[in-house]
């Protein structure tokens, strides 16, 4: 049987997964796509370890050099927490972060200096 698709996403990652689930879920009000009018193709099988967003932990971090980056995080959190209510594993863990490097290189093992120049900006505390 032929079945036409509305929207066809490559790639079930992280990505991938997230706006499906959001154009059915109804997101910010409005009704997008059934979930019948969606396929997601995916190379491998669904939650594996080969893409970009393979495991199952992650790093959530508000220390960026870039200060689009630490506002992105910040206006994640109220979709983080619409998430949590789905579950009873623990999305996010709140716990200390050490971050130690030269504070004159300008990569993730260092970058220090910008990143406190962002916190500072957006009001992130440390």
């Amino acid at each position: 049987m032929k079945k036409n698709y509305k929207l066809i996403i490559i790639g079930g990652g992280l990505v991938g997964l997230s706006t499906a689930y959001n154009l059915v879920t109804n997101y910010n009000g409005y009704s997008t796509v059934k979930g019948e009018d969606i396929l997601v193709l995916e190379k491998n099988k669904f939650f594996n370890d080969k893409g970009s967003s393979a495991g199952s932990t992650r790093q959530f971090r508000y220390q960026y050099t870039e200060k689009y980056m630490t506002e992105l995080v910040i206006q994640s959190i109220p979709d983080w927490q619409k998430l949590q209510q789905f579950t009873t594993n623990s999305l996010i863990e709140h716990v200390g972060s050490l971050w130690f490097g030269d504070p004159k290189l300008p990569t993730t093992e260092g970058g220090i200096n910008p990143a406190e120049k962002t916190m500072d900006k957006t009001g992130v505390p440390y």
